[in-house]
This record gives C-alpha cells, structure tokens and sequence, in this order.
C-alpha cells in the first residue's frame, strides 16, 4: 500500500493528527497573541470583542438563517456526515477537494457528540468562527498598524461584510478556511514581530489547514511571504530573529508534514480552473481579473478612495509605512489574481484577498485621527474622509440588505421581485423547440439536450460554437438560482455572464416542472465571435468533426 493509499483510507486519523497538533501549537503560541491584545488600549479591546459579537448577530439574527436555510449542492454532503446519513471516510468516494476530510469528520464528530437532528448546531459553529475571525483582523490591524483606529475600523468592515456574513451562516467550507486565514495572518504578523519560532510554528501549521479546508486558498502562501518579506522590515519592527535559522526550521517540517498528509492522501490535485492547459488558467483569469464586484463594499469609489488616502498618510507618517503599504498591495493583488483563473470565481472566492483589502482600508482609521487632531485645514481631509468612511459602511450595509432580503428566496417572492415578470408572456413550447441555446441550471433541459449552463459561455470558442450553430440565437432563463443568495452561490456567475455579453429583455416564461424565468436573448456575438477562433478545440482534440463535438458537449462543465 503507497504512502497516499494509507493516508486516503485513514483519512479521519489523519485530519485528527492535523487538528491535535494545530491546537497544542495554538495553545503554545497563545501567550504571544494575548500580549499582542494586552497591548491595545482597553477600550479598543471591549471593542473588538464587541464588534466579534455583533458579527455573530448580524449572521444568526439579521439573516433568517434557521428558518430558510437548505443545503445544498456540496454543502448537502457535508450535511449528510452531520447527519449520519454517509460516512465521512474518503473511501465513501468523496471526490479530492470538492468536500474536505476534516471538515466532513468534523461535522461527523459533533453530530454524534450533539445529536444529528438540528443542522443550526453547525450553522452556530461557523457563525461563531466568523464572529472570532473579526477579532483576529482587527488585532492583526492594531499590530501592524500599532493604533487602534485601525483595529477598530478593520473589525467594524468585516463585521458588516456582506459577502462574509452570509456565509457565515452556512455550512460549507468557507467560515472555517477564513478563520484559520485571518489566525494565520495574525500569527505570522505576531511571529515577525516578535521573532518567535513557536509563533511562527503555529502560523505554519494554520496555514496549512487552510489548504486542508479550501485548497485554492493555498495562495495565501506567496501572498503572506510579499507581506511579511516585502512589506514588514526592521523600520516597521521586524525582530532580528527572522533572520536565524531558529526561526524556520520547526515551520519548515511542520509544512513538510502536513503538506504530505493533505496533499498525498487526497489523491491527483483538481483540474477546475482552467479549460484545457495552462494557457487557460491565464485566459480565465484575463476575463475576470477586474471583476472587482466581489470585493464588496470595498471596491466602491468612495471607499477605494477612503483606502487610497489611508495609505498615503501611513506610507508617510508611520515607520516602514510605505513598505508595509506595498506588501498589503501585493498580498491583495496576488491572491486576488490567482483566485480569478478558477473558472467558477465568486465572492466567496475573494474573501482571501479581501484579508488584505480591509486591512488596508484600515489605515484611513488613524488618518482620519490624527488630522482632526491636527486642527486648522487638516480637519477638512478629516472630514472627507469621515464622509468616505460613512458612505462605504452604507455601501456595506445596502449590499447586506440585499443579501438578507434574497435568502433562500422562494419561487413565488422572486416572481414578485424581479421587474422581468411585467414582461410579455412566453410559451416555454417555443423556447424548448431547439432553435436557441437555452442558458440556464435547469436540469431538465439539460437532460433534453436543449441548455447549457452559465459555464457552457465561458470559453469563448465554445461560446462562438452555440452562436454559430443556433443561427446567432442565445437565450438565457434567469430564474430563481440566479438572483437568490444561498449555498450553490449561482448568483456570482449570473453576474459575470451579464457584464460579459449584451441582452435584452424578451419576456418570461413558466415551464411544466414548476421553473419561471426572466428570459433574455444574447444581442451581439458572445467574446465578439461569430465562429469558433482557428485551433480552437474541445479538450487536446482540435474542432473536427461531430464526433469531436459531442464529446466536447459531455466534456464541458
């Protein structure tokens, strides 16, 4: 038996290990967090735990989260561990990376310690790793910044983001990877500051269960090492100890250990993301790199204006400032464009990065401080920046609105939401006659051969294919899954296909399983293509004949 098949079928010992060794390093490394909290002023530390707290409420009371919620998708997985209903072994035949052993065991375990009859026992568990999250970016805001403006002021952004809220009160692997991020931030940061190998240990081994939980956010990696390398230097504060080998070498194997467990025993590594090659990856992430909507609140003019002059002042007032500012600039932009080559990319994708958005933003915090205190012209940029930092909680606080008021929807309450339904009439016996492509996640016409999906016009050589092959007539059913929030997260590639191509509003429709939709025709050639571009192929085969086309129509997500 090879190294990876042990692992695979003793994967609940394994994520056991990873868990107990995680802990005991925590439980080591705890002193050096509680003296970074020690050091806040005490009213700023009554405030990250009051602004922890209200996070929690925002997800468990703002959101009718045990009312509505369903799980769905892999998140009904995860909810059949819980249950009992499947074993939580990967000899079940989970696939690698789209549930992950720790989380399924995990849920497993407390399921028999609780009970297996409320699912909201789970919903709380992940609504409290949210509300610590808050307190753990604040903390690391008040370290890096060493005011506590900026704490206060990154924990109040992410206590009402709307992206982070919401999923909080899921059960899927997205509140568990952003609490081991943000920790693993907070340490690395404490660790540098301090020179402590323990610390750093137990940032090591933080970081790698945020690989154990949500693989993609492995890129946290290079993103803290432009952090800490690149911005954090001996003007900011950086102990001579890093420099040692000391320092490294406890991390070092505790990477090599749990890199082996989690990566050899999951079996090959996913291949979502790009289409065919590595050529894909970057096309992917060409068409969705400046998709900045999933930064929300923080892509907002004002607030991007707000982070910009916070920044301008730390680089100029604070030793190391500037350093410190490019190193969250790059920790943004690297783990931002390495999230969008995944061909599903979401809001819940760019949580990572938006680590480093709010600790950015927070540096408007002791801005605004220090020039009210300066008096004279000074309070007008106070003042401004006062209004810049009002509007981008309001941004925040609409964009959560939206979420709660589309929670888990029903069919009827979209139906009387959306505008769309005003729109003539539509006879679905027209529509499934086969003269357009159908876009929707309607199943059934899938299995009729008559739709694709939100993925199926991604790739702009597939896309130019229905266009050509259906006289230049797409249609796309938006209905329910496109406009609720909830756990299969379809609203986010609802947003991409709209930015991306040209519609106009023809009617709605009702269709016999019980589905309505919004229906909107395709304008313009999808990508600007009438024709699939020359070379284009389904998978390694170049376009041929229909033999290859049908096999690329299997093929394609």
């Amino acid at each position: 038996m090879s190294v990876g098949q042990w692992l695979t079928s003793h994967d609940g010992l394994v994520a056991a290990a990873q868990i107990t060794v995680w802990a005991g390093l925590l439980a080591a490394a705890s002193p050096a967090l509680a003296r970074a909290f020690v050091a806040l002023p005490r009213a700023t530390r009554v405030g990250l735990v009051l602004l922890s707290v209200a996070g929690f409420c925002v997800s468990a009371f703002g959101f009718p989260v045990f009312d509505r919620f369903m799980a769905l998708g892999h998140e009904a997985s995860y909810a059949e561990c819980f249950e009992g209903a499947s074993t939580p072994s990967s000899e079940h035949g989970w696939q690698p990376y789209v549930t992950y052993p720790l989380i399924r065991w995990a849920y497993w375990v407390i399921g028999g310690v609780v009970g297996r009859d409320d699912i909201g026992v789970l919903q709380v568990l992940n609504m409290a790793l949210r509300g610590l999250s808050i307190g753990f970016v604040g903390l690391t805001a008040g370290v890096l910044f060493r005011r506590s403006e900026a704490a206060v002021l990154a924990a109040l952004l992410l206590a009402l983001h709307p992206t982070h809220a919401f999923w909080g009160t899921t059960i899927y692997n997205v509140p568990i990877p952003f609490f081991f991020a943000s920790l693993c931030v907070l340490l690395s940061v404490v660790a540098w500051r301090e020179g402590s190998a323990r610390v750093l240990a137990a940032a090591a081994a933080t970081g790698c269960l945020v690989v154990a939980t949500r693989i993609e956010w492995g890129i946290l990696a290079p993103g803290l090492a432009l952090l800490l390398f690149g911005g954090l230097g001996g003007a900011w504060g950086r102990s001579e100890a890093v420099r040692t080998r000391a320092f490294w070498w406890p991390a070092g194997l505790l990477v090599a250990a749990y890199g082996l467990s989690i990566l050899a025993g999951a079996g090959a590594l996913t291949t979502q993301g790009g289409y065919h090659d590595v050529l894909g990856y970057l096309e992917t992430m060409g068409r969705q790199i400046w998709i900045l909507d999933f930064f929300e609140p923080l892509q907002r003019p004002w607030a991007l204006l707000m982070t910009f002059v916070g920044a301008v002042f730390t680089a100029r007032r604070l030793p190391g400032g500037g350093r410190m500012i490019g190193g969250l600039a790059a920790f943004v932009l690297v783990t931002h464009a390495a999230v969008t080559t995944f061909n599903d990319f979401a809001y819940r994708h760019d949580l990572l990065a938006g680590i480093g958005a709010i600790l950015l933003a927070s540096a408007a915090g002791p801005a605004m401080t220090d020039a009210w205190k300066a008096g004279g012209s000074a309070r007008g940029l106070a003042a401004g920046l006062a209004l810049l930092l009002a509007g981008t909680l309001t941004s925040a606080g609409i964009a959560l609105r939206t979420n709660v008021q589309r929670y888990y929807i029903t069919v009827e309450e979209f139906q009387a939401t959306h505008p769309g339904f005003a729109s003539p009439v539509l006879s679905h016996q027209d529509l499934e006659d086969g003269r357009c492509y159908l876009i929707t996640d309607n199943e059934r016409l899938w299995s009729l051969g008559l739709a694709g999906s939100h993925f199926n016009l991604m790739e702009p050589g597939e896309a130019a294919l229905h266009w050509s092959e259906h006289d230049g007539c797409i249609e796309w059913l938006f209905d329910v899954t496109d406009y609720r929030v909830d756990g299969l997260a379809v609203r986010a590639r609802a947003l991409k296909i709209d930015r991306w191509f040209d519609w106009e509003l023809i009617g709605h429709a009702s269709f016999p399983d019980g589905n309505e939709a919004v229906v909107y025709r395709m304008t313009s050639p999808p990508w600007g293509l009438t024709e699939p571009p020359p070379g284009w192929r389904w998978g390694d085969e170049e376009l041929g004949g229909e033999e290859e086309k049908e096999q690329g129509e299997v093929q394609s997500p």
